[in-house]
């Protein structure tokens, strides 16, 4: 997401300047700088303890107090948050910032685009996903930041490490929610998704009722029904047509 908002930057504020990153061959090295840095942060955990037999014979895994034991863990969760956290959320917020203000700005200048609506959806939908990801990643990155420095500051008692190991498991069900909530605000802001998903819709609905249709013994009974009628309607047409030829003849 960090890296889709500095495109973005680029291709509106500062489409000139640095237009030359946005290429396909300077992309890929930018996404393998990504993975690269994201398996640096990863490494860490392939040399520790994932999991831990507690005195009751049951297996936690991915659980705090199983790093409690690691060495310089507050430091290197700290680094983690600013890297992972603190930098991409500053950066997310600073070219999105200055993007939508670049966009009110060209609207007000121009009245067709102004009237169009499209600016304030683009905003509307850069403020909603801003917004989410705010929401979503903020509580688990503020936790384990904050707790970390009592660590290094103080050592906190147990009563403190329970409070902080039941918290994680919310703020990380909180943090996981952000991917169901994007797709429902792509689907609510933009017409494409829309009408896409609605066209969708209506197809299964109406294959569904034609299988329906075929099935249910009413609509059989019906279409005999309207079989009856239109051999019906055939054969008093051709009665009338013949009585007009006689007519016609006599005559």
């Amino acid at each position: 997401m960090t890296c889709l908002s500095v495109d973005r930057f680029i291709a509106v504020v500062l489409p000139l300047r640095f237009g030359r990153f946005r290429k396909v061959s300077n992309v890929r090295y930018i996404c393998v700088g990504v993975w690269l840095v994201v398996l640096a942060q990863t490494l860490p955990l392939l040399g520790m303890p994932m999991t831990h037999e507690e005195a009751d014979g049951y297996v936690t895994c991915m659980e705090y107090p199983n790093f409690e034991k690691v060495d310089h863990i507050a430091t290197t969760l700290i680094g983690a948050v600013m890297l992972g956290y603190v930098i991409p959320v500053v950066t997310i917020l600073l070219c999105y910032s200055v993007l939508c203000y670049k966009l009110h700005f060209a609207a007000k200048k121009n009245h067709l685009t102004e009237k169009s609506g499209r600016s304030r959806k683009v905003i509307g939908v850069i403020c909603c996903v801003s917004l989410v990801f705010v929401i979503c990643y903020s509580p688990y990155h503020i936790d384990l930041l904050q707790y970390m420095i009592r660590k290094l500051v103080s050592s906190p008692d147990c009563a403190d490490l329970t409070a902080f190991q039941i918290s994680l498991h919310i703020t990380v069900c909180l943090m996981n929610l952000n991917s169901c909530l994007d797709p429902f605000i792509y689907f609510f802001a933009c017409k494409g998704y829309k009408r896409k998903l609605m066209k969708l819709l209506k197809m299964q609905v109406s294959m569904s009722f034609s299988s329906a249709v075929r099935t249910s013994p009413e609509g059989s009974s019906k279409d005999i029904i309207d079989g009856n009628k239109i051999a019906l309607n055939s054969s008093i047409m051709g009665t009338t047509s013949e009585r007009r030829r006689d007519v016609s003849r006599y005559e």
